[in-house]
């Protein structure tokens, strides 16, 4: 899969995580002092706040690789 086409996946996935924190707030809210509990957690799913950003392109595939196993881990079965 290209570049491209793994951030369309990661802006959708972000998207739908949007509007049902939106339609659950006190979910949200619970979900959210939990992970300001733990600060280590990046808020961001973009390359600098994970890798930084001076990230060489030849390094994406890791990157990918990296936030394709966590999507893969913390989704639930389809």
């Amino acid at each position: 899969m290209g570049l491209a086409n793994e951030f369309a996946r990661y802006l959708k996935l972000n998207a739908i995580d949007a509007q049902m924190l939106s339609e659950h707030p006190q979910q949200r809210d619970a979900l959210f002092a939990e992970l300001q509990a733990h600060p280590d957690i990046k808020p961001s799913f973009w390359p600098h706040a994970t890798v930084g950003a001076d990230l060489p392109p030849e390094r994406y595939d890791e990157y990918l690789a990296q936030v394709n196993a966590a999507i893969e881990q913390l989704s639930p079965p389809s």
